[in-house]
């Protein structure tokens, strides 16, 4: 999680093994979490976070 924007790198299991980055940008975009079904949006996780203009 950035402090200076709303960005997210999500790291996730490959299924050939490895780990392979998934980049979400902006406070509209959401992370899907399909292993435990739930959705987490960007604006949910910088509720308290005041950006800079």
């Amino acid at each position: 999680m950035e402090t200076a924007s709303p960005l997210v790198i999500a790291y996730r299991r490959k299924p050939d093994g490895g780990f392979g980055a998934e980049q979400y940008s902006g406070l509209d975009a959401v992370i899907a979490l399909p292993e435990i079904e739930v959705s987490l949006t960007l604006a949910d996780l910088y509720e308290r976070v005041e950006f800079e203009a």
